[in-house]
C-alpha cells in the first residue's frame, strides 16, 4: 500500500500539532505553578477570629495582606501581626498602627488615645471601660524601630497597651492588610 504525499503532509501536520498542544499545555501549567508561588511570596490570606477589630472587621472576614510590606506603616495601616507563645506556637494578630518611633502615647480608660499631647479623633472605634491593671503605664514613648499598635474594639482588644504584648516590631509584623473580604 503506497501512500501519498498528501496523505504524510496530513499525518506530518496532526503530529506537529498534537506536539505543539502538549508544549502549550505543559507551558501554561507550568505557568500557573510559578504565579501562584509568586502570589503566595507576595500576597498572604487570613481569616479573622475574633471582635478586636469590630466593627470595621468582623470574625469569618478574610483579609489579603501584602507580605512584602514589612516596615514604613503609617498611622491608620492595619497590620497582621505574629506572635510567639511560651509553648512555641504562634499567634497572629490583625491590629492598627497607632504610634511610631518617637511618639508619645497615652489612653484613658475607655481607650481614647492622646497622641504626642494632641487627642485622636477615631470614628470607627468602639470604646468602653477596660481592666487597666495588665497596661503599660502611661505616657510611653515608642521606641525606634517599633510600632504601637491598638484594635478598634477597645474594650475587648489585647494590643500594646498589655504588659506582655508592648510595641511590635518588624520581626513581627508580617504584612500590611490590603482587603478584607465580608462572606457574610
Amino acid at each position: 500500500m503506497r501512500v501519498s504525499n498528501e496523505e504524510l503532509k496530513n499525518k506530518l501536520i496532526k503530529i506537529r500539532s498534537r506536539k505543539n498542544r502538549k508544549k502549550f499545555f505543559v507551558s501554561l501549567i507550568l505557568q500557573i505553578v510559578v504565579l501562584t508561588g509568586a502570589l503566595y511570596l507576595v500576597v498572604g490570606v487570613g481569616r479573622v477570629d475574633g471582635s478586636s477589630m469590630k466593627p470595621g472587621m468582623l470574625p469569618g472576614d478574610i483579609i489579603l495582606y501584602n507580605r512584602l510590606m514589612r516596615s514604613g506603616f503609617d498611622y491608620g495601616d492595619i497590620v497582621v501581626l505574629r506572635e510567639t507563645t511560651k509553648d512555641h506556637g504562634r499567634v497572629y494578630r490583625v491590629k492598627r498602627v497607632v504610634g511610631k518611633a518617637g511618639d508619645v502615647m497615652e489612653l484613658d480608660e475607655e481607650g481614647h488615645m492622646i497622641r504626642n499631647g494632641i487627642q485622636i479623633e477615631e470614628d470607627q472605634v468602639l470604646f468602653g471601660q477596660q481592666n487597666t491593671e495588665e497596661w503599660i503605664d502611661f505616657p510611653v514613648t515608642v521606641p525606634e524601630g517599633s510600632y504601637f499598635y491598638l484594635g478598634d474594639n477597645r474594650e475587648i482588644s489585647f494590643d500594646s497597651r498589655s504588659v506582655r504584648l508592648g510595641f511590635a516590631d518588624n520581626m513581627q509584623i508580617i504584612g500590611k492588610v490590603i482587603t478584607i473580604i465580608r462572606l457574610i
